[in-house]
């Protein structure tokens, strides 16, 4: 798990830098420059960002622009590495600038008692006892 948070974060910088090259035409270490200097300003760079996102043109997909679930956790990541590298940016600032998607909570529907009655007569048993000790399970990991 704590991997996959960490390989997010890194894809997530990479998009960021690959943004900043297209946006402004210069790297990271270009931006926190002027960023430092007072030429532009850290929530504007993120409000491009934020457009860029919605905008992006994925490879080998139609869809124009990511999911807002993604988008969130682009900005939060990319927020949280640009305070790290000495630029205040604060939740206040983001807010007043510009306003981020909510998140679509997908909820699968249940299965209805006939379903669930059909597949346990018609599986194999070894298989049967194995998902009713699953279904049962507070969590996965105990089995596992």
């Amino acid at each position: 798990m704590y991997l996959e948070v960490c390989l997010q974060k890194i894809h997530t910088i990479q998009k960021f830098i690959k943004f900043l090259e297209i946006q402004y035409g210069f790297g990271l270490l270009g931006i926190l420059k002027e960023i430092e200097s007072k030429n532009t300003n850290s929530v504007d760079v993120l409000d491009d960002f934020y457009y860029f996102l919605t905008q992006y043109k994925r490879e080998n997909s139609e869809k124009i622009g990511y999911s807002n679930h993604t988008i969130c956790d682009y900005i939060i990541v990319t927020k949280e590495f640009l305070n790290g590298e000495g630029c205040k940016i604060y939740n206040e600032d983001i807010k007043q600038k510009f306003k981020l998607p909510r998140k679509i909570h997908v909820y699968e529907k249940r299965l209805a008692k006939e379903k669930i009655n059909r597949i346990i007569r018609l599986a194999n048993p070894k298989l049967v006892a194995a998902m009713l000790i699953l279904c049962s399970a507070k969590t996965f990991d105990e089995y596992c």
